[in-house]
């Protein structure tokens, strides 16, 4: 019954709406088939997802996953961090849930397709666990993960889930830092991770430069190769005026334009549901 074979999922709040629809237009629009599964912590943002039945998405709620433990951090931590905090949580409850699938991929809900990510896994013959850097460095970026169903993954993520639940902030901390200063020291410790090493995945605001952007035939090139996906982390929107604009990021006009229509675009859908919950993307003047 199931045709593909890869499960995506994402945690979003109320905050990142807006830019969790754009990422899963953009994600089906590249893949028809796409499953994606939703972890939604806060009452507004899962009522909104559930009257929108998109095809292709499963949306789940936190207090599916919390425990006593995980209610207590939710309590003691930001939104932020207890939304990274929920990652590992998530793929290893879709891991044992969802038998069926083979690969599970948490995307950041500021992410956006222009191609297709079957490409990220295709580079990469022999993997447990895939992950990208962020390109003017070695570390790794939290923003996409991918797990394929094996031992070594599924340890990997038992240890990535302990981990941030003992230690999830915004900060720097000898190393760690929110949910990613982990993946750091995941290599060495468990088989078969690898990373991808493709100029045009995880494109962001803090390595953009290093690339040359055209366009051919309509397709966007970085450095020659297609664009797969630009991670807008760190972006928000601001009144301005009798206008919206983008803040918060630096980002190339190639590629800020075709976001800010799929933006709007996702928030004229959340709009036909509830038209209050569109103050939370907006920074206040």
């Amino acid at each position: 019954m199931i045709k593909l074979n890869m499960l995506f999922c994402t945690v979003v709040s109320k905050y990142r709406l807006h830019q969790c629809i754009a990422m899963y237009n953009s994600l089906r629009d590249r893949m028809a088939e796409a499953y994606l599964a939703v972890l939604a912590v806060d009452r507004e943002s899962r009522e909104v997802l559930d009257a929108l039945k998109l095809p292709g998405m499963l949306v789940m709620s936190d207090e599916e996953l919390e425990n006593d433990k995980l209610k207590e951090l939710k309590e003691k931590r930001s939104s932020s961090e207890y939304c990274w905090t929920l990652k590992p949580v998530l793929l290893l409850d879709l891991y044992e849930r969802f038998r069926d699938f083979k690969i599970f991929v948490y995307i950041d809900a500021d992410i956006y397709f222009f191609d297709t990510p079957m490409k990220l896994f295709r580079r990469k013959d022999k993997w447990s666990v895939l992950l990208t850097t962020h390109k003017v460095n070695r570390k790794a970026n939290g923003g996409f993960a991918a797990f394929l169903r094996s031992n070594d993954s599924y340890k990997a993520l038992e240890w990535w889930k302990e981990k941030c639940i003992e230690w999830c902030y915004y900060k720097n901390d000898n190393g760690r830092f929110a949910d990613q200063g982990y993946l750091d020291s995941m290599s060495a410790k468990f088989n078969g991770v690898a990373y991808i090493d493709i100029p045009g995945a995880n494109v962001a605001s803090w390595n953009y430069f290093k690339y040359d952007f055209s366009i051919i035939d309509g397709n966007i090139l970085v450095n020659g190769s297609r664009l797969i996906f630009y991670h807008f982390s760190g972006l928000r929107m601001k009144r301005y005026a009798s206008t919206v604009v983008l803040c918060g990021a630096e980002i190339p006009c190639i590629v800020c334009r075709i976001y800010s229509k799929a933006l709007r675009d996702a928030i004229k859908e959340i709009e036909g549901i509830d038209g209050k919950i569109t103050d939370y993307f907006y920074l206040e003047k």
